[in-house]
C-alpha cells in the first residue's frame, strides 16, 4: 500500500487538534508557508511538524479517522510498516520502524541518516521559504505555536539567532536547533575565525562551544608559561558573543585546568 492511500489530504491547520496530513494546495498558517505536497504533523499542543517525523504517528491506533486506510506490518517484526514503493527515489524506504525519523519526499519517506549532508543537493533545489525574516529550506522544520516562532530549520542565508538579548549572528547552510541550543553545520562554518564542522552549542549568554575544524595557531593571553600555542583539530573551544576567543589549558603552577584567552594568528 502507498503512503497516498494511508494520508488524507487537507489545507487546515485546526489548533488543539492532532493532524498528520499531506498539503494538498500552497497555504499559511500563522505566517508560516507550506507548500503543496508537505507533510504536516501539527501535536496539538505546541508544536507543527514539516516533512521530518516519526513513523510511530502512522501506527493503526492512530488509525481512528486520522488515516485513510491501515499499513500492513512486516511479519517477523511487529514494529516495522511496509509500504509499496511508489517512486524512483533510490532513498525511499520500504519498511518503516516505528521508533526512526523519516524525511517526507513528495509521496514516501527518505531514510534518515542523521545527516543532512547527504540532503545537499535536494536542499540547493528545494524552494526556500521565509518566516521573521529567516530564509530557510522547504525540506524540513519545526514551529513552536506558543511563541509563533521557528524551533527547527536549516537556514539558506545568514540569520541573526537572539535570546536574552545576545544576538549570535549565523551564515548560511546550517541545521539550526532553537529548543536544543545546537548549530550543526551541514558542510562547515567559520565564526569569528573559527573554522567548526561538527555539532556547536551556544549558552543562554550567547557563547559558542564547538571543537576546532582544523588546526590553527594562537598566541595565549595571561598564562604565563606559554606565549604561543598550536589548536589541533578537534580541541575545544569557546566564542564569546563580542569574538573573544577562549581554551581551557592546564596551568601547571595552579595543577588545575584553566580557561585562556586566545588570539588567532593568521
Amino acid at each position: 500500500m502507498k503512503l497516498t492511500d494511508v494520508l488524507k489530504r487537507e489545507n487546515k491547520i485546526v489548533e488543539g487538534q492532532y493532524q498528520l496530513f499531506i498539503a494538498a494546495n500552497d497555504f499559511s498558517f500563522k505566517g508560516l508557508p507550506i507548500i503543496k505536497d508537505s507533510l504536516v504533523l501539527n501535536n496539538g499542543k505546541n508544536k507543527i511538524v514539516i516533512n521530518m517525523v516519526r513513523y510511530v504517528h502512522l501506527k493503526n491506533e492512530f488509525n481512528n479517522g486520522l488515516l485513510k486506510n491501515r499499513l500492513p506490518k512486516n511479519e517477523h517484526n511487529k514494529f516495522k510498516l511496509l509500504v509499496e514503493k511508489c517512486s524512483s527515489c533510490d532513498k525511499e524506504e520500504m519498511e518503516l520502524k516505528t521508533g526512526a525519523l523519516g524525511i517526507w519526499h513528495n509521496d514516501h519517506f527518505d531514510k534518515w541518516s542523521g545527516s543532512f549532508t547527504d540532503y545537499m543537493q535536494r536542499i540547493r533545489k528545494s524552494l526556500v521559504l521565509e518566516y521573521s525574516s529567516i530564509k530557510f529550506s522547504s525540506l524540513m522544520y519545526y514551529f513552536n505555536t506558543i511563541d509563533n516562532s521557528l524551533e527547527y530549520f536549516i537556514n539558506t542565508e545568514p540569520v541573526i539567532i537572539e535570546r536574552n538579548g545576545m544576538p549570535i549572528y549565523l551564515p548560511s547552510d546550517l541545521e539550526v536547533d532553537i529548543k536544543g541550543r545546537t548549530i550543526i553545520p551541514l558542510e562547515s562554518m567559520e565564526y569569528f575565525d573559527v573554522l567548526f564542522r561538527s555539532a556547536i552549542y551556544w549558552t543562554k549568554e550567547g557563547v559558542i562551544k564547538g571543537s576546532s575544524g582544523r588546526e590553527f595557531k594562537a598566541k595565549i593571553l595571561g598564562h604565563g608559561e606559554i606565549d604561543e600555542i598550536t589548536i589541533s583539530e578537534g580541541f575545544p573551544v569557546e566564542i564569546l558573543s563580542d569574538g573573544s576567543v577562549f581554551v581551557e589549558l592546564y596551568n601547571k603552577i595552579r595543577r588545575k585546568p584553566e580557561r585562556f584567552k586566545i588570539e588567532i594568528i593568521k
